[in-house]
């Protein structure tokens, strides 16, 4: 995490393929971070390197817009104090409709999954996932794209046919990385599963399986 008196940014590492994420950053001047997303993705001088531009870029105040907070403390998790489920914004794969989660309907469980189309334990869990999709017939799937790429994100939903599956109701982009801030998950895939009343049951952070989910949204009695 990095932080000064005008802005905090947070790089997100996928340990499966070394990708980075920044989040907490004006998405105006995404592009001077490429460079420097590159060097952090290499040997441990260079990220040194790539650390400090990250500090001289804020103190130059090009930070001076805070557009995305940093990810909660582990002690004060948003969805830890509220057992709604949260409305917020997914953009679609046309990249101009926006579903607003306040819209999932009530009568069936609902699962908020958290992916990213390059992540490798995402891309297995997918595939076992519409292999033995018809154990989730009756729980209604929002899969969510922390990934800001929507080509790549069509790719995803192309290769996986997840426009084939009827409980597979929305695939799209947290573009602004409310999932992170909310519920706070350390690990891809991650699940935050809502009973048929749209109160929270269980977050699965990076725990997530095809029995994990049916276990959290067929309970026994």
């Amino acid at each position: 995490m990095i932080k000064d008196n005008y802005y905090t940014a947070t790089i997100w590492s996928n340990t499966d393929n070394g990708n980075i994420f920044i989040t907490g950053m004006n998405t105006l001047h995404a592009g001077i971070f490429l460079p420097i997303i590159f060097a952090y993705k290499q040997p441990t001088m260079v990220k040194t390197f790539a650390l400090a531009c990250l500090f001289t870029a804020s103190a130059t105040g090009l930070f001076a817009q805070k557009q995305m907070p940093p990810p909660p403390r582990r002690d004060s998790i948003p969805y830890m104090f509220n057992n709604k489920m949260p409305a917020f914004n997914v953009l679609l794969r046309d990249s101009t409709g926006i579903f607003n989660t306040f819209n999932i309907p009530k009568g069936k469980p609902s699962v908020l999954i958290l992916f990213s189309p390059d992540c490798k334990h995402c891309i297995e869990f997918t595939g076992t996932l519409v292999r033995n999709i018809d154990s989730l017939k009756d729980v209604n799937i929002y899969m969510i794209s922390m990934l800001q790429n929507i080509t790549i994100m069509r790719n995803f939903i192309e290769t996986h046919g997840l426009d084939r599956y009827s409980n597979i109701k929305v695939v799209g982009c947290d573009y602004e990385f409310f999932y992170l801030s909310y519920f706070g998950p350390m690990q891809l895939p991650a699940a935050a599963i809502f009973d048929a009343d749209k109160k929270f049951v269980r977050l699965l952070d990076g725990n997530v399986s095809v029995n994990t989910l049916y276990m959290n949204t067929h309970p026994t009695n």
